[in-house]
Order: C-alpha cells, then sequence, then structure tokens
C-alpha cells in the first residue's frame, strides 16, 4: 500500500486528489451520507427509552407525563431492537441486486418518511399509542436496513485501491462526527419546546438530505468497478 501511494507522486493521498478531483467528489458523497446516517440513527438509538415514554403504549398519561414502569420500557426497549435484525438481514440480502447506492438512496427516503409519519402521529394524535409503538419499530427497521450498510460498503469499492484504506477511513470519521453529534442533538431539542415532536422533524429533514447527498454524489457500485476497470486496462493503475 505505501509503495503504490508513493507511485502516484508526491503527497500521495492529497496528490491524488488533486490530479483526480472526482475522488473528492465521491468523498463528499461517501461521508456526507455516513455522517447524516449516524446523526438520524444515534439521534434515535440512544435516546429510545424517552421516545418509548413518548409514546407510552403500556402505562398512563398523567398531566402530560407518561407514568410507566421501568421494565414496561425496558421490554418494549427490547422488542423494538428485536425489529433491526430482520431490517440487517434485509440489507444483507439486497445489497447484491440493488447495490450501496440504492440501499443508501431507498433507505434514507424510507426514514425520512417515517420519522415525518411519526412526527405527525405524535403531534395530531399522541393518544394513538398503538399506531405511534408500529411506527417507531418500523423506524427501527429502516435504521438498521439501507444505509446502515450501504454507508460502510460503498467507500470500500469505490475508490481506486491505491487509497482505498484512506477514504474508507475518511469517510467513518464523517460517521463517528454524525454519532457525536446526533448524541448531541436529541436532549436540547427535546427539552424544548419543540420536544421529541421536534426530533422527529429534525430527523426527518436530515434523511430527506441523505436522499439528496447519495443521489447526487454516489454512483452505483458496478459503475465503480466498471471504471476502475477500463482505466486499468488502458493506464494501469489510477495513480
Amino acid at each position: 500500500m505505501q509503495d503504490q501511494e508513493q507511485h502516484s507522486g508526491h503527497g500521495g493521498v492529497a496528490e491524488s486528489f488533486r490530479r483526480h478531483p472526482e475522488i473528492l467528489r465521491t468523498l463528499a458523497g461517501t461521508a456526507g451520507t455516513w455522517f447524516l446516517f449516524d446523526v438520524a440513527y444515534y439521534g434515535t438509538s440512544i435516546f429510545t427509552p424517552q421516545i418509548l415514554d413518548a409514546v407510552c403504549l403500556t402505562g398512563r398519561v398523567v398531566d402530560g407525563k407518561c407514568q410507566q414502569s421501568l421494565l414496561q420500557t425496558a421490554e418494549l426497549s427490547a422488542l423494538v431492537s428485536v425489529m433491526g435484525i430482520p431490517g440487517a438481514v434485509c440489507a444483507i440480502l439486497l445489497v447484491p441486486v440493488w447495490g450501496s447506492k440504492r440501499l443508501n438512496v431507498y433507505g434514507f427516503a424510507a426514514l425520512s418518511a417515517v420519522f415525518a409519519l411519526m412526527a405527525i402521529t405524535m403531534q395530531n394524535a399522541p393518544d394513538q399509542h398503538g399506531l405511534l409503538f408500529v411506527l417507531f419499530c418500523v423506524l427501527t427497521f429502516f435504521l438498521n436496513f439501507g444505509p446502515n450498510l450501504g454507508t460502510y460498503v460503498l467507500p470500500a469499492i469505490c475508490f481506486p485501491a491505491f487509497i482505498r484504506s484512506t477514504c474508507h477511513g475518511l469517510s467513518a470519521t464523517g460517521g463517528k462526527l454524525g454519532a457525536v453529534t446526533g448524541s448531541l442533538l436529541f436532549n436540547p431539542i427535546s427539552n424544548s419546546s419543540a420536544g421529541i415532536t421536534g426530533v422527529l422533524w429534525v430527523q426527518a429533514v436530515i434523511c430527506a438530505l441523505g436522499v439528496a447527498v447519495a443521489q447526487l454524489l454516489q454512483k452505483h457500485d458496478w459503475e465503480y468497478s466498471a471504471a476502475e476497470s477500463i482505466v486499468n486496462k488502458l493506464f494501469g493503475d489510477w495513480h
């Protein structure tokens, strides 16, 4: 790997970015979607107990607050978490068929829609506890589907081999920044007048941005593979 990067010219990765600006565009797509997804994922999954209290499926609402035991919340949290398993399995089965870009686009679109539906329901029909819980289960399914896999897989195949590991690491850095942002985003908004409904609306917008970034800045898996194959045949490695 070191020898390959040295062949790319002085500066290694930086020189590769200068000579091949399309790599920067791709990096913006992979790091951007990973950032946005982790904002949505960690800004939701870490705060599952608070969301379940707002849903209040098994408790009673007294003076606007849910009276629900810790055991009830834990049981519901376990049930919600289980919904992530079929989501992950579906993503694994579909990635060879759809490719990473479609997983990202469709997954972000589904997440944005479910976040919005949940926000609308919580805002206009907060007493529909069963519906809110079902929507939260569906949301957990899609949080483990689509971008949960696509954001990780795409950086492993869309960059030239001689800088692939570096660009995958930079993409993952975007994800970690998103995780921090999502973790810090929930409490200030939920404790404001916007409440958890406001959090859901923010997440819906973030996922809609994910659709745009994936659609505009990413290509299909096979396009990256074909491009690298053609260039390698004509000129050798991209560097």
